[in-house]
């Protein structure tokens, strides 16, 4: 069961969903809380595992530069600096590169296997954080689009199903928790509505003040 120790214990929990949560439980038995070094240690091992997939696929396109890429990944200071903290932006990264990387395979070679990796990828990623549940509903027309880019033949069923079977795969993965959220009350959403009003209402304020800035130059 998922419930809010903070507000109410007896109310269940649906403000985001749970995976990096997830993440620093499974790891919790031999970080000896709250000195999470073996977490900070894994979140390195993200980047690298980022850094050396986008070091092979960049040779497969520009040989040489593969190093150049990795660079980018490893010693990037926003990465670093979020892999040295216990936050989700790390594991995120992992999730949404996964299904980068099985979609530019599906433009390498059009296959089965890449779409499903990127589907499981987005999936992973929505338990993480909600912000590419949008992402999933594209995913029947990314994969045609790749495929017509694609220096392959366009087969309209093979692209088709691919991105319908990437689709289903991350539903199936992120099913889990919107079942939940339809249990509490909220619906089926990633999200609960209280999570996506005070995201709004920030955006909202953010606006406003930017617009107070632009009044007050030109005056």
């Amino acid at each position: 069961e998922f419930t809010d120790p903070h507000n109410n214990p007896s109310e269940p929990y649906t403000k985001m969903p749970p995976g990096f949560a997830f993440f620093l439980k499974a790891f919790l038995p031999i970080c000896n809380a709250p000195h999470f070094d073996v977490v900070v240690i894994i979140q390195m091992v993200f980047l690298l595992i980022i850094g050396l997939v986008l070091r092979y696929l960049v040779e497969r396109v520009l040989a040489g530069y593969g190093n150049i890429a990795l660079v980018f990944i490893i010693f990037n200071p926003h990465s670093l600096t979020y892999a040295n903290m216990v936050r989700y932006e790390n594991l995120l990264a992992l999730t949404v590169f996964g299904a980068f990387a099985g979609a530019l395979l599906f433009v390498y070679k059009p296959r089965i296997w890449p779409a499903i990796l990127c589907g499981f990828s987005l999936g992973l990623s929505c338990w993480v954080k909600p912000v590419t549940q949008y992402l999933v509903l594209m995913l029947p027309f990314v994969f045609p689009f790749l495929a017509l880019v694609s220096i392959h033949r366009f087969r309209l069923f093979r692209d088709i199903g691919a991105g319908a079977l990437a689709m289903l795969v991350a539903v199936i993965i992120i099913l889990p928790w919107l079942i939940h959220m339809q249990k509490s009350g909220e619906g089926f959403r990633v999200h609960s509505h209280i999570t996506e009003q005070t995201a709004l209402k920030d955006m909202v304020s953010l606006v406003e003040n930017e617009q107070l800035k632009l009044e007050g130059e030109q005056l």
